[in-house]
């Protein structure tokens, strides 16, 4: 009985999505544990990744997943048009590619740092500042990779983001280079 119940949950069919959300709750809630990740981030990551779309989040590691909120934090979601094709953009194209298109040069060496930051996304303006400080801090930071075996997100906050007045002040001189 208990196979041939089993087998009958895997082989039904579904007309549509909502019949396989009504069907899977346990992946529809997987879906909100991934967009609840992603903090601050999470209107951007939720008009990208719409419930339709959640199986790419579930589906990509924890340093991809932080290339992609490091790239989702310099849009500005209203005026970006075509949320399909940015959704294949992140899904298609490299790390590298991604971090370079918002971080210029710096992208490279984010990349190493983005892949190890755990578990949590910075916040928006949190990666600008962090490009902005990489050639100061870079050192420190890979050294505590070495260490820890991650970049610990939580202490990378207080770190170099003691309050938002400094915040801030970085971000300020960073625009007027």
């Amino acid at each position: 009985m208990i196979h041939a119940e089993l087998a009958k949950r895997l082989t039904a069919k579904h007309d549509d999505f909502h019949s396989l959300q009504q069907y899977a709750p346990d992946w529809l809630q997987a879906v909100k544990s991934a967009y609840t990740a992603s903090g601050e981030l999470r209107p951007a990551v939720e008009a990208v990744f719409p419930q339709e779309a959640g199986i790419h989040l579930l589906q990509a590691s924890l340093p991809r997943r932080q290339v992609w909120w490091a790239v989702l934090s310099g849009l500005d979601m209203a005026n970006t048009m075509d949320l399909h094709t940015l959704r294949l953009n992140l899904l298609l194209l490299s790390d590298s590619t991604l971090l370079a298109a918002r971080f210029g040069e710096k992208g490279a060496a984010l990349k190493p740092l983005l892949h190890a930051l755990s578990p949590t996304p910075l916040a928006k303006a949190q990666y600008d500042v962090l490009a902005a400080l990489l050639d100061e801090e870079e050192e420190t930071l890979r050294s505590w990779i070495a260490k820890d075996g991650m970049l610990d997100a939580y202490k990378l906050r207080e770190y170099l983001f003691a309050d938002v007045a400094t915040m801030d002040a970085v971000l300020a001189d960073e625009m007027a280079d």
